[in-house]
């Protein structure tokens, strides 16, 4: 029992006289209609099909030994457009007063229940408890290109597409009875997105974001013997291999984010395997239990996590107690 579809596929063999064939077919962004949602300034994403090969077959020994080899090849780059919510110019200097919540002041009241925290006048953070972290994390998002709290952010990207395919296949004529062959297949292909925000990564329109290698690897051999002009043997071995190798866009450059991220002024920048501190500003016991220092390995970044102090800052993304983990 097959998990899935049976195929059975039967590749051309060469012949005693040379052929060959070509082809190509060809499209593009400009002869198709703008997105009716596109605003009139903005430049249709680029969109470009090309798929283009050929074949060759012949004798290598006339009447014994023949060859076959195909091509075929993608390159396409569809353009995807997306509509996102990133945070407006009053968002990112902490004035929440136009979404018609309270924001109330963590460091003051029960710290256990809540009870008791007076509000921020208007719903506005002041300056100076504006978490530089939260500064450094929205600095990645774009500003606002379409008027409104949601859905204020129109763009257009192009993930790539890039795939080949190799075959190559071999007759020998052993008599007028018995013929063996054999063929090898390859495909390599190379697909992936990026994220809208760059290094702060985010959705990616038309794909993911991040980048996918796929080689793809098939053989097989075998023969055909006439016993009668009534019976057939037939007889065919396979092997197929496949290779992915998955990575994100920000592979490689993860130790130098975590490094442009200082821990803020009373705040304590700590790791999971001991209880020293890197801030000069707060004791070492101010590490959550099982947690060190990080300034020996920027090489791997660990985990890390802030843990706020009596002056800590404030998150206006999240306006809530700062503390990232």
């Amino acid at each position: 029992m097959a998990g899935g579809a049976a195929i059975t596929l039967v590749t051309k063999s060469g012949t005693n006289t040379l052929h060959g064939s070509a082809f190509w077919f060809h499209d593009n962004q400009r002869l198709r209609a703008r997105n009716f949602f596109f605003a009139p300034t903005t430049v249709k994403p680029v969109s470009i099909y090309n798929n283009f090969g050929g074949t060759i077959g012949g004798p290598v020994v006339k009447n014994r030994l023949f060859f076959f080899y195909s091509y075929d090849n993608t390159k396409q780059r569809t353009g995807g457009f997306g509509r996102y919510s990133v945070p407006t110019f009053d968002l990112r200097s902490g004035d929440f007063s136009a979404t018609g919540r309270d924001i109330f002041d963590p460091l003051t009241g029960n710290t256990q229940t809540g009870a008791g925290r007076p509000l921020f006048p208007n719903s506005r953070i002041p300056a100076n408890r504006i978490s530089p972290i939260a500064q450094r994390i929205q600095s990645y998002y774009p500003e606002p290109n379409i008027a409104g709290p949601l859905n204020n952010f129109a763009i257009g990207a192009t993930p790539q597409f890039n795939r080949a395919y190799n075959d190559a296949k071999i007759n020998f004529q052993r008599n007028s009875k018995h013929m063996i062959w054999g063929r090898y297949g390859i495909m390599n292909a190379l697909v992936g997105g990026r994220g809208i925000f760059g290094d702060g990564v985010g959705p990616s329109p038309g794909a993911d974001p991040g980048f996918g290698d796929t080689r793809i690897q098939n053989t097989s051999a075998g023969h055909n013997y006439t016993i009668s002009p009534t019976l057939l043997l037939d007889g065919v071995i396979g092997y197929n291999r496949l290779d992915q190798t998955v990575r994100g866009q920000d592979l490689g450059r993860i130790s130098r984010r975590y490094s442009a991220f200082p821990a803020s002024a009373g705040q304590t920048r700590c790791s999971r395997d001991s209880r020293t501190s890197t801030s000069t500003a707060t004791p070492a016991s101010a590490c959550p239990v099982g947690c060190r220092s990080i300034a020996s390995r920027r090489a791997t970044p660990p985990r890390i996590r802030y843990a706020p102090s009596a002056a800590s800052t404030i998150s206006p993304l999240a306006s809530m107690a700062c503390c990232i983990s």
